[in-house]
């Protein structure tokens, strides 16, 4: 029964995924948003630990797909377009994410110590925490370019799931959801929880990782 625990985390996410898509349509809230993806980006930490210490079923990695999917290309997506009106700026996230996760599931790019390129989730955390701020369309499509480029990349990225124990990595995810808390769940207070979390792990990134491969090798 130990080897159905991931699907029971994977499967929530794909939960919280659904929710989050429907509530952009129909009652459009970030707080929700936000919520929403922190949960996502729990379950997407928490079932790959389940599935290397207790095991995996043979659908776990399709509905692991299907969540990331969901979470991390389509729930931005949908934003992308509800915010800005730009049909052009949400194709381009959807075909680099695609592409992102495309290569990873080819690659088996999981077995690995670190990414080939930004993750999914670092991607949407990034372009959903710089929406918060509603910038300029030029701002935006800089940044939204930004993050294209660093998807489709080779550039190294931490596995912050290997990288840190379960008890870190919760420790890591529970000051992440406390800084927004501590500075009063205002919008401004997400959007500088979220930019903290994405430069901080793109530099520590690129000092750990890319200057040893590309340098030091």
């Amino acid at each position: 029964m130990k080897k159905y625990i991931a699907n029971v985390i994977t499967t929530i996410g794909i939960l919280f995924g659904v929710i989050a898509c429907v509530l952009v349509i129909i009652h459009p809230s970030w707080l929700v948003a936000e919520i929403l993806l922190a949960g996502a980006l729990i379950a997407d930490a928490l079932d790959g630990k389940a599935a290397r210490k207790f095991g995996e079923t043979k659908i776990w990695p399709y509905l692991d797909d299907i969540a990331d999917f969901i979470n991390f290309w389509l729930h931005p997506a949908l934003w992308i377009w509800s915010i800005t009106g730009k049909v052009t700026f949400a194709a381009l996230y959807l075909c680099c994410i695609f592409y992102r996760l495309v290569r990873f599931t080819l690659k088996k790019q999981d077995k690995n110590t670190y990414f080939s390129g930004l993750p999914s989730p670092a991607a949407a955390v990034a372009v959903m925490g710089i929406m918060i701020v509603h910038p300029e369309p030029l701002v935006f499509a800089l940044a939204l370019g930004l993050m294209a480029f660093l998807t489709i990349s080779n550039i190294p990225c931490m596995h912050v799931v290997k990288q840190f124990s379960t008890q870190k990595l919760s420790l890591i995810i529970l000051g992440c959801l406390m800084l927004p808390v501590i500075y009063g769940g205002s919008l401004f207070a997400i959007w500088l929880a979220q930019s903290v979390i994405i430069w901080s792990y793109i530099l520590a990134s690129l000092i750990i990782l890319l200057v040893p491969h590309y340098v030091l090798r």
